[in-house]
């Protein structure tokens, strides 16, 4: 693993070359640029045709993508670096490079749709290269204020144009007339995958890097929590849930607060019924303003006529266990490529597992999904440590708390695993910096 960690770094070193040279003021505007960039192709991911077409999203998505990725990785690079000044985890590089190298492998054996070809070439060659170039503590510090900063952007704007462009789109038509509500997406659950995004980031400016009134904060939080209600969005009540627990016991309970700030319960009583309040009225005008379209839809589920608990888990789950069930089956240890079709015959839903893990092991097979288990096993371990006071206590890591909180869930329930087209998972791979590699002792003080 040593050797291969070489190679990244002797790239580092050759971009840092030239990078080095970037004023700071210069560098801080590509971080904004680039990550602004990749958070508006992961909102239009989950954003219905007009808005995809108007954008010309499927044309510019994955160009502008890549660029963008690689800017970030190219203002990471600021000073040369040597293998010695790198604290690294070896269970999560061996799991990383296990997972994306044979997965990258296998895409030349089996085809694969465009997007997993892109998630393994973006998680082979220009990840690895952000981990190392932001591993110092402050910079890396930096960059979570950064890329939650335009988080806030995003998110308010994606907020707005809820409210002004909602009425004039119609929101397709499955077959079927459902109550939750769809607004700019293309059916419910795309809203989870979105407020799930922006919650976790927000989050983290109010407790960690707050520089607005902490209504500024709130409001957004409010609404992606009444969003997340009345898309009737599970997961992503669930994942906001994790991600507010960890993010507040992180926080309060584990000294991360500014030395000697006592917990203030009224002000914490008072954000929380805030964020209610937004949340109920923030609700009923979106759906109202929904409502102004006669075609609503969201995706077909299974429906259990069993009695038995998995026939009932599976009802609660909208098919999903059936779904995934269906994928453990016909996996086979080299993997079969994308599905070129539904999975299940007559059920569209069943393009996906459900599971970005078995998704692994059904398209690439069982050698880059041990990967894939390892590396999160070891993002596991690093959150619980964190929580549970047994690791190195820093502000910023409430940033991979909270963006993993929500990953994590999406990723054992969802179709969330391309980072160039899905912000949740940018933000939570952003977050891994500090458990993929950190500064020596040493390293801080030059």
């Amino acid at each position: 693993m040593k050797y291969i960690l070489s190679a990244y770094i002797a790239v580092n070193i050759g971009i840092a070359v030239l990078s080095s040279k970037i004023p700071d003021r210069i560098r801080t505007i590509l971080v904004y640029a680039s990550v602004s960039v990749l958070l508006c192709i992961g909102t239009l991911k989950y954003c219905n045709e007009a808005m995809r077409r108007v954008t010309h999203f499927s044309a510019l998505a994955f160009p502008a993508g890549i660029a963008a990725l690689i800017v970030l990785a190219i203002a990471g690079c600021r000073r040369k670096t040597s293998a010695g000044s790198l604290r690294y985890s070896r269970a999560f590089w061996f799991g990383w490079i296990l997972c994306f190298a044979v997965m990258f492998i296998m895409t030349f054996v089996h085809p694969v749709k465009k997007s997993y070809y892109m998630w393994s070439v973006s998680c082979l060659f220009i990840f690895p290269l952000i981990f190392i170039g932001w591993r110092d503590k402050d910079r890396f510090k930096e960059l979570c204020r950064n890329v939650s900063e335009s988080v806030l952007a995003v998110s308010y704007i994606f907020i707005l144009l809820s409210i002004m462009l909602v009425p004039f789109f119609s929101g397709g038509d499955l077959g079927l007339v459902l109550t939750e509500y769809i607004g700019m997406a293309v059916n419910p659950n795309n809203n989870g995958m979105l407020v799930i995004a922006f919650f976790g980031p927000v989050l983290y400016l109010l407790l960690c890097e707050r520089r607005l009134k902490p209504i500024y904060y709130l409001i957004p939080m409010g609404v992606c929590v009444g969003i997340s209600v009345i898309s009737n969005c599970r997961t992503a009540e669930l994942g906001i849930l994790l991600q507010t627990a960890g993010g507040l016991a992180y926080y309060y309970l584990y000294s991360v607060r500014p030395a000697g700030e006592k917990v203030n319960w009224k002000k914490l009583v008072a954000a929380i019924l805030i964020v209610f309040a937004i949340a109920v009225v923030s609700g009923v005008i979106l759906k109202q303003l929904d409502k102004m379209n006669l075609e609503v839809h969201a995706a077909d589920a299974i429906e259990a006529d069993g009695g038995t608990l998995f026939d009932k888990l599976d009802q609660l789950s909208s098919g999903r266990l059936a779904i995934t069930r269906t994928y453990l089956e016909q996996s086979t240890f080299w993997g079969n490529g994308s599905p070129d079709g539904p999975v299940i015959e007559g059920y569209e839903a069943s393009k996906w597992s459900f599971n970005n893990a078995v998704d692994v092991l059904y398209i690439s097979g069982v050698i880059p999904f041990a990967g894939c288990v390892i590396w999160m096993i070891s993002v596991i371990i690093f959150i619980l440590k964190c929580l549970f006071g047994r690791g190195e206590r820093r502000p910023e890591y409430l940033f991979t708390i909270v963006t993993f909180a929500g990953y994590f869930t999406e990723f054992m329930l969802e179709v969330t695993i391309y980072p160039i087209t899905t912000s949740l998972v940018l933000l939570a791979y952003i977050g891994f910096i500090p458990i993929a590699c950190r500064e020596t002792v040493n390293e801080r003080e030059k």
